[in-house]
Formats: structure tokens, C-alpha cells, sequence
């Protein structure tokens, strides 16, 4: 049963896979969307990682009673999980309607992208080593400036890809990354603000410039870029050692350097593997509710109940993901250690007679209106970059923790919003598009990535 259960979820990854290039070649859903980042997600943390796990008979921290009717009931929730949500994103109901409201278009010079940039990363020093320590309010800038720093090293990679030659942009688009990297990294266990940064640069490269890129060079663009944010985290999992909510940037680096070969290894197969995320999920389905009551939309209220800090409300929601060490009896961790419990195991332990339609239909809901809005606006880099600062969140949430990753994708676009709304009047102007513009969103823009500037500036609607 155990073989039967690896080949449906080998063809079930096949399909989303299939799925994400048809919708890409008929022009319907871009090849670098929140859906598709969600898809990954599920790729990477579910039915990847559960492949995985069961051909090696490998999973992890947790102990499996029966593999192959737990695996076999964890591939049919992911299938119906997934039917439910392509059906939601494809009807999308209202939201295509709100999405796709007459939008004010804006653009900016370069130079006022990159001014609104710098801009961005003050506010997100400030709402980071400033307002941070401030207790109560400090939890939420903290997650505020996350955002901050993602829209500026989205700003800064939009300027990049209009002028990828001009040294000058280049120099300063790289500085800027390197900058909110290393502000996100002082004083911080996860890695998923960082990842946002990187993820955001490259989401405004993809819509400034790469979109109208042939298909071989986006492949490469995507290898080169994708192999270096892989070798980060790869380091940055490698090195954790339980210290690092007191770790500088500084530190960080150094402690790069100690990184062994087997922990090189070690961390590059746990990322592979989606850090065991679908066998965490199997043990839920296992545990639920034969030895561990359901807790009736957990998700949904740990989500609800963010902004109300621990320290005001001491009984709130804990995250999944840290209760199940102790209930999986996982030891010799550090305290601040969680494991991800995977979308499915979320969906159980949170009553799946509930919640598997239910969140598939909200997330379907809420990816339709990022993607049908970013699609609407497509050249204005004031929403197209906020919309892509959460990105990483995305990416996390079919490994869980579900609520809190929601939550941080809201107060991440948000910031980021807040942040050009304060500044961005001061450079931008109006584009007024007619509605023929709006319908065909630059799609006769298929120039090769070689070409040069002026036919690419032609190409996307702007100046050379």
C-alpha cells in the first residue's frame, strides 16, 4: 500500500506541476504567481516531502503505527484539498470583481523608485530596532518591517530590470539587498523574513523585465537565482544552533564559516525533503482524534487573534507547530524549536469536517485576488511590489504554521503598502490607460531577453 500511495502522490505532483505550465502557456495564471508559489509549497512540504519520507521509510522526530493507510488517507485529503482550492481560484467568485476595479496607475523614474526604496528600508529600521523593543506594540512593527524591506528590495530589483546595464542601479539595487538581509538577520530564529526579501527582488525582476523573456533564458534566470537563495538557506539552517534570537548579522556570517560538510549535507537534505512536513502531517492524521481532540479551527483563530500580544492575553492560541513537539514527544531541541505540521495536518487537527473546505476555499479566495490584481495593474510597480512582499509566507504555509504565515502575509503587504502610500506621491505620476490598455496587460510583449533597451521599453509601454 505504502508503493501505491508514493505513485498517486507522484502523479498527483505531476498534475499541479502540469497545471502551473498549461495556465502559463495559454496566458491565463503567470508562471510566478502567489498560486504557483503556494503550489510549490505544496510540492516541496506535502506530497514531495511524503514521497520522500515513505520511500526511505524515514519520518523524522515522529512514529508512524500504520504507514500505509495513514499515507493513503494523507494523499486523499491533499487531492480533495486541491480540487476544492483549483476550483475556488478558477471561480473566484466577488473577488475577480473587487480585483479587477478601475485601478489609478502609477510609475516612477528609476531614480524615484530607488528614493522610494532607501525610503522603505528607514521605515523598516525604525519599525525594526526602533518601535520593536517597545513591548506590546514591538510584536507587530516587527512583522511591519518585514514588509518595509521587502518592498525595498523590490523597488530596488524593479530599477534593475528596467536598466539592467547601468552600473549604477545594479551597484545600488545590490547594496540594498545585502542591507535588508543583514537588518532581518540580526536578533532572529526564522528565516522566512529573509527569504522575503530575496523572493520579492526576483518577483520585480520577473514583472519589470523577465516576463517578456523566451522561456530558456527565464529557466536560467530561475536556476542561477534559485540556486543562490538554496545555498542561503542551506547555510543559514546548517548553522542554527539555538543562539540566534541573540545572533548579529556579524555573527551570522561567522557562523557561516564554521558550517561542516555533514551539516552542509544534513541541511540540504532536510530542505529537499520538506523538513519532514508530510510525515508531521501523517502523525496528526494518526493522532486525530483517537489521542488528541480536535481543536476546531485553530488556524483561523491563532490567524484572528495575532494582534493581541501573549503578554495582554497569556492563554491565546499557541502555534501547532510547538505544541506538537511536546505531544509527539520530541526532545533534546531548543525552546524556541517547532516542526511543521504541513497544510493537511492543520487541516486535522483543526476538524477536517470543517476545515478542508473551508480553508481551501479561503486560501483559493485570497491567492484569485492577489494574482487577478497584480494581472490588473501589471505595470504599476506601486502595487505589483507590496502584493509580492509576502511571497515567503506563500511559499510556507503548506508546511505550517498556517495562521501565523497568514497573518504575517497580511501585516507584510500592508507595511509595504503603508510605507509607498507615505512616500510614493512624492515621485510618482499618473498613468491613465485606455481599456483597451487594461485588456491587453502588454501581452503582445514577447521580446527576447537580449533585446535592447529601447525595443524592451517599447515592448512594456514606457520610454527607452
Amino acid at each position: 500500500m505504502v508503493y501505491l500511495t508514493v505513485v498517486l502522490l507522484l502523479i498527483l505532483s505531476g498534475l499541479i506541476v502540469a497545471i502551473m505550465i498549461r495556465d502559463s502557456l495559454r496566458g491565463e495564471v503567470e508562471i510566478f504567481s502567489a498560486r504557483n508559489t503556494f503550489l510549490f509549497g505544496i510540492l516541496l512540504f506535502q506530497s514531495v516531502s511524503a514521497s520522500i519520507s515513505l520511500l526511505a521509510e524515514d519520518y523524522g522526530q515522529v512514529y508512524l503505527q500504520s504507514v500505509g493507510l495513514t499515507s493513503l488517507i494523507f494523499t486523499g485529503l491533499l487531492t480533495l484539498f486541491l480540487i476544492i482550492f483549483f476550483f475556488t481560484y478558477a471561480k473566484g467568485p466577488w473577488v475577480v470583481r473587487w480585483a479587477n476595479r478601475t485601478p489609478t496607475e502609477h510609475d516612477a523614474t528609476e531614480g524615484g523608485l530607488l528614493l522610494c526604496a532607501f525610503a522603505a528600508v528607514g521605515a523598516g529600521l525604525i519599525f525594526r530596532f526602533v518601535i520593536g523593543p517597545i513591548p506590546i506594540i514591538g510584536v507587530l512593527t516587527q512583522q511591519f518591517a518585514a514588509g518595509s524591506f521587502a518592498v525595498a528590495c523590490g523597488l530596488a530589483g524593479w530599477a534593475w530590470g528596467r536598466r539592467p546595464a547601468n552600473f549604477a542601479i545594479v551597484a545600488t539595487a545590490i547594496i540594498l539587498l545585502v542591507f535588508c538581509i543583514a537588518s532581518l538577520l540580526a536578533y532572529t530564529f526564522g528565516r522566512r523574513e529573509v527569504l522575503g526579501v530575496l523572493i520579492t527582488f526576483v518577483w520585480a525582476l520577473f514583472y519589470a523585465r523577465w516576463r517578456f523573456s523566451g522561456a530558456s533564458l527565464l529557466v536560467a534566470r530561475t536556476v542561477v537565482f534559485g540556486s543562490i537563495g538554496f545555498a542561503f538557506l542551506v547555510f543559514f539552517t546548517a548553522s542554527r544552533r539555538g543562539d540566534e534570537t541573540q545572533r548579529t548579522a556579524t555573527e551570522y556570517l561567522v557562523a557561516f564559516t564554521q558550517v561542516t560538510g555533514p551539516e552542509i549535507v544534513e541541511s540540504a537534505f532536510a530542505l529537499t525533503n520538506g523538513q519532514q512536513a508530510g510525515s508531521n502531517s501523517m502523525w496528526l492524521i494518526e493522532t486525530h482524534p483517537k489521542d488528541f481532540p480536535y481543536d476546531t479551527l485553530h488556524s483561523l483563530g491563532y490567524y484572528l487573534t495575532q494582534p493581541v500580544p501573549r503578554a495582554i492575553w497569556e492563554s491565546k492560541y499557541e502555534p501547532l507547530g510547538r505544541t506538537m513537539v511536546a505531544d509527539a514527544r520530541i526532545t533534546r531541541v531548543a525552546e524556541e524549536y517547532s516542526v511543521g505540521p504541513g497544510i493537511v495536518g492543520h487541516v486535522v487537527n483543526d476538524n477536517p469536517w470543517i476545515t478542508l473546505p473551508l480553508y481551501a476555499v479561503l486560501l483559493g479566495l485570497a491567492l484569485r485576488y492577489l494574482d487577478e490584481r497584480v494581472r490588473r495593474c501589471v505595470d504599476d510597480p506601486f502595487v505589483v511590489v507590496p502584493l509580492g512582499a509576502g511571497l515567503a509566507q506563500i511559499l510556507g504555509m503548506p508546511r505550517g504554521e498556517l495562521g501565523l504565515f497568514a497573518f504575517q502575509l497580511t501585516t507584510a503587504i500592508i507595511g509595504g503598502w503603508a510605507v509607498l502610500r507615505m512616500v510614493g506621491p512624492l515621485v510618482w505620476w499618473r498613468v491613465d490607460r485606455t481599456e483597451d490598455d487594461l485588456e491587453d496587460d502588454g501581452s503582445d510583449a514577447d521580446t527576447d531577453a537580449d533585446a535592447d533597451d529601447a525595443s524592451f521599453a517599447n515592448a512594456n509601454g514606457r520610454r527607452p
